[in-house]
């Protein structure tokens, strides 16, 4: 919009900013809904759970939260992955949970909403090194089972079939020889709809 914004970086209480800025508050505030709604809420590039979580962030960048009510906090842990009960979201509308079934539509509104901030995309690096390496536990305790394997190629087919929607995405797989040859339940061999596409 143009405005000044006092302390780049940090969040700023609407009336500081409508003092810079020399307008009114209750204008401003009105004039910011507006904006929220037409440029977040009706950006229907961006799943309808992704939209309300940025708007809820953005209005806590004007509105800072009633501590009671605490939504940024679970907001940017259901982003993460690492929220534990939805209903934590229930005053967000938000309705489910990231997983593997909605993912990519959150990962095309990640890229969407980068190009709206005015970024040039999203550069991800996916390892799947471990996919091939059999019984031994990987990392944090993660270990895959043969049916883990084919669900994470699945995902990686998915991807593909799916990258003319994603706008701004460069998605680098790092994989070792154990993919194309080893043990043929973890390489592609298991799953020649993947292979087919490499």
């Amino acid at each position: 919009m143009g405005y000044e914004w006092p302390y780049p970086g940090e969040a700023v209480p609407i009336h500081v900013l409508a003092e810079r800025n020399r307008l009114d508050v209750t204008l401003l505030r009105r004039d910011f809904r507006q904006w929220l709604t037409a440029e977040v809420m009706q950006d229907t590039e961006m799943t309808q759970d992704f939209r309300m979580a940025m708007t809820q962030l953005c209005l806590q960048r004007l509105e800072p939260e009633d501590a009671q009510l605490g939504i940024t906090t679970p907001v940017v842990q259901w982003l993460r992955g690492e929220l534990r009960r939805i209903g934590a979201l229930k005053q967000t509308f938000i309705t489910a949970r990231i997983t593997r079934h909605n993912a990519r539509a959150m990962l095309r509104s990640s890229c969407r909403w980068l190009t709206l901030c005015g970024r040039q995309g999203l550069f991800a690096a996916l390892d799947i090194r471990q996919l091939g390496r059999p019984g031994a536990t990987i990392g944090d305790g993660i270990r895959y089972s043969p049916g883990a394997v084919l669900d994470a190629f699945e995902v990686l087919r998915q991807i593909i079939d799916d990258s003319e929607h994603f706008s701004g995405l460069l998605l680098v797989v790092l994989a070792d020889q154990s993919l194309i040859g080893g043990d043929v339940r973890r390489s592609l061999d298991a799953y020649l709809a993947l292979k087919m596409r490499i």
